[in-house]
């Protein structure tokens, strides 16, 4: 959800910035693409170049709008890497503790 919420920021902000004639169609297109592409998209590290890219091209932007996106992407995936990273951890004692398959006493002591 959060992607999908990310790209259609970004595919607003683009046909801003470099005046892509906007109406009403062209907005229910960018909704209907960037829903579906974020459910298509694959799961790897720059998945979101893939999903904008073909966004991209689909409603008219430049190329150089991939510039921009690549340097915001990078920072906004290792964000949320290093976040799931640490996070996980926590995640795993909670279902551990929840489920009586995890020593709390031992681990109030370290």
């Amino acid at each position: 959800m959060g992607m999908s919420l990310y790209l259609a920021v970004m595919v607003v902000f683009f046909a801003e910035k470099y005046q892509v004639a906007v109406n009403i169609g062209w907005l229910v297109v960018a909704l209907l693409l960037t829903v579906l592409l974020t459910f298509a998209g694959p799961p790897i590290p720059g998945e979101l170049l893939v999903v904008f890219g073909i966004l991209a091209k689909q409603l008219g932007f430049p190329d150089e709008c991939l510039v921009i996106l690549a340097t915001v992407d990078v920072l906004l995936d290792g964000l949320a890497t290093g976040t799931s990273c640490i996070l996980r951890n926590a995640e795993l004692v909670f279902a551990g503790a929840d489920c009586n398959e995890l020593d709390t006493k031992m681990i109030r002591k370290l």
